[in-house]
């Protein structure tokens, strides 16, 4: 198992980044690398089943995500169902983790993954390119969080 984590701090207050990411649509709503469409099938309670739709690297990237979300704290994710390009992706778990910091909130995203689908999907050089992808989004979705 292959752990890729980053990390930044965004200049809001968690309660509102938080709540920023909770909602699976935004990851449509910023200049973004990856998600090009996001479809809400079910909310009940604290968990979200959302149909994305996206390109990462070149490669098309459709899956059913299942957000679970922890108040204030983290939320959990997995692709209940996904695919990216030939390569079945389903069951690899993300965890965005909220830490309030004195400048504002810490966001911590964390991918755990199975060396053979971090090396199919992505190839040589892998993990290396998972975290660049991350660092990317995050840093735009840092941007749009702090324009509010």
């Amino acid at each position: 198992m292959v752990k890729v984590e980053v990390s930044m701090v965004i200049r809001a207050p968690r309660k509102e980044v938080f709540g920023w990411f909770s909602k699976p649509e935004n990851l449509t709503k910023y200049e973004k690398t990856v998600w090009k469409s996001t479809k809400i099938r079910k909310r009940e309670a604290s968990v979200v089943t959302a149909v994305q739709e996206g390109v990462i690297l070149g490669k098309s990237a459709k899956g059913v995500f299942r957000y679970t979300c922890f108040p204030l704290e983290k939320i959990e994710s997995v692709w209940s169902d996904g695919e990216y390009g030939e390569v079945d992706i389903k069951g690899q778990p993300i965890t965005v983790a909220f830490a309030e910091v004195p400048e504002g909130t810490k966001v911590t995203w964390c991918v755990s993954a199975g060396v053979p689908c971090i090396g199919r999907v992505l190839g040589p050089g892998g993990e290396a390119k998972l975290e660049g992808i991350l660092s990317e989004e995050l840093k735009k979705m840092k941007a749009t969080i702090e324009k509010g």
